[in-house]
């Protein structure tokens, strides 16, 4: 780990079990993934918060998910952000995976300052990867870079932030409005939507009209035959 910075600052940061929400979801429409901003925290803290979102810390597979999570996150809200990601070697020293447990097919060390490096010394192992952030005093750092640290960050300003990846979209139950013979709802992207109908006092079958629509993150209309509102229900089910 190297020191970057003239200006020490300590932090104190409490640790609970497990972080907190700063915003989201975002969707990253390349893969259809939900992802979350957590509050600064250790890299177990954020691990925790995201397994309990249903996720992991996130899983980076190439060099455009890579930007796509500094362009999201690392300036969220104007704050200068370095981002946990799930890249350890906790387990075995020098052996990096994914605590998905996805293959670990794609890295972006800061090779110019010899990173990875586990520099922390004892007791400050650097078994934990995170995007280091935009650094304007040090024009050789990049903030898409990766680095090893500890658990609580050490050595790193300012605090780190997780990003957690989910991922199997979360799909909202989508609410429908009846626009002039039309039936919209917001979408998510890649998920499949049938809008279908039934009488108002009826216990039958829900009956599809117009065809299935695969969702664009954007809302969609589809014409439907005009029906008495009074008379007529509708949903719009989502298709596995």
């Amino acid at each position: 780990m190297k020191t970057f910075a003239l200006l020490i600052t300590f932090v104190c940061i409490t640790t609970s079990a497990r972080a907190g929400i700063e915003a989201g979801p975002f969707t990253n429409a390349a893969n259809g993934h939900v992802y979350y901003l957590l509050t600064s925290d250790t890299w177990m803290n954020s691990e925790a918060e995201a397994v309990a979102l249903g996720g992991h810390l996130v899983t980076i597979n190439d060099a455009a998910e890579n930007q796509w999570v500094v362009d999201t996150f690392a300036r969220y809200g104007g704050v200068v952000r370095p981002l946990w990601i799930g890249l350890t070697d906790r387990d075995s020293e020098g052996n990096f995976h994914w605590v998905s447990g996805e293959p670990f097919t794609f890295s972006n060390w800061n090779l110019a300052s010899g990173e990875p490096n586990n520099s922390g010394g004892s007791g400050y192992e650097e078994d934990f990867t995170y995007i280091i952030q935009d650094n304007p005093g040090n024009p050789t750092v990049f903030p898409t870079f990766w680095n090893d640290v500890p658990n609580d960050g050490f050595g790193v300003i300012p605090p780190i932030y997780g990003v957690v990846e989910l991922n199997s979209p979360v799909v909202p139950v989508p609410v429908p409005v009846v626009r002039k013979g039309h039936l919209c709802w917001q979408t998510v992207p890649g998920i499949t939507y049938q809008a279908q109908w039934k009488p108002a006092k009826s216990r039958g079958k829900w009956h599809r009209f117009g065809p299935a629509v695969i969702g664009t993150g954007s809302e969609v209309c589809v014409r439907d035959t005009p029906r008495p509102r009074d008379q007529f229900i509708y949903r719009v089910q989502v298709l596995e």
